[in-house]
């Protein structure tokens, strides 16, 4: 009697097939972290493809922009490139085989970006995960006056008592600027700061400092600065106070600075006058000095 037939193939052959399989199947991709670049609007970006892959040769690289593959080139053989899509087309080139340049960079180019690379000969894939920030630079800060609700220059002269609305604005940038104030270059912290889209256009930075003035005011300066993350320039806008008061004699306004320099002026003119008049009076007591015997009998001779 014939012994049945196996249906199933001996251990070591399965073993061998299972060996097989994992040696050659592609690897899930593991949780990468996330490298963060950033740039400004117009500038060039470089996206980095640290993969987690390990060692080996790259034989295929593919970058894509949330479920989109922008680019990818396969390095096996005769280079296969696959031309960039849409709003990256003609901006887009691989720095050393692998990072991802994009010039004249948009805003619509922030975003996740993934490069998944596949080694050979195994097979195995790493992924590099990017996500892109692209701001714009805001403008410089504008700053404006406000007594109650009539608009004055800043710079302008105000009178001791009055309470002055220092208005400072920043539009156009991405995200919308931060703005600090500073006084005699001390952060002033008593502020009150919104965001304006009313115009519909950009939105605009707002901060507003109220300056209740008094005549020890007076040249105080002013500063008001923008600024955002990296690479966002900081930029500056000073104004100087003037405090001033009405003067009868001259029927006119004055700045409280005059004032203090007329006084000193006063004042130095007077010690001036009389350091003179000191000088004067040593300088004539020198020259009376004692006669010798020798002059004394030249007078007699005579």
């Amino acid at each position: 009697m014939e012994r049945p037939t196996s249906q199933f193939l001996p251990f070591s052959w399965c073993a061998y097939l299972l060996i097989l399989v994992l040696a050659t199947a592609p690897v899930e991709a593991q949780d990468t972290a996330e490298r963060v670049v950033a740039t400004l609007v117009g500038r060039q970006a470089v996206l980095p493809c640290d993969h987690d892959g390990g060692a080996g040769n790259v034989s295929l690289i593919m970058w894509t922009k949330g479920s989109n593959i922008i680019t990818q080139v396969a390095l096996q053989n005769d280079v296969t490139f696959v031309e960039p899509w849409g709003p990256f087309a003609s901006r887009l080139t691989l720095t050393d085989d692998i990072n991802l340049q994009v010039d004249n960079t948009r805003l619509e180019d922030e975003g996740h970006y993934q490069c998944t690379v596949t080694l050979s000969p195994t097979n195995r894939q790493g992924v590099a995960e990017v996500h892109l920030y692209v701001y714009a630079q805001p403008e410089a800060p504008v700053i404006t006056g406000r007594l109650d609700r009539d608009n004055v220059d800043p710079d302008g002269m105000v009178p001791p008592g009055m309470n002055l609305t220092l208005i400072c604005s920043s539009s156009g940038g991405t995200p919308p600027a931060n703005l600090t104030w500073y006084r005699q270059g001390k952060e002033v912290v008593d502020v009150v700061s919104y965001h304006d889209n009313s115009t519909g256009d950009d939105v605009t930075s707002v901060s507003e400092l109220l300056v209740q003035l008094t005549e020890d005011d007076d040249m105080d300066v002013m500063t008001c600065t923008s600024w955002g993350p990296e690479p966002i320039r900081r930029r500056s806008t000073s104004i100087t106070l003037r405090v001033g008061f009405y003067d009868p004699q001259q029927q006119t306004m004055r700045y409280v600075s005059w004032s203090l320099i007329g006084g000193g002026v006063s004042g130095a003119l007077i010690v001036l006058l009389i350091l003179v008049v000191i000088a004067s009076t040593t300088g004539k007591s020198s020259d009376r000095r004692p006669r010798t015997s020798g002059e004394l009998s030249l007078q007699m001779i005579y």
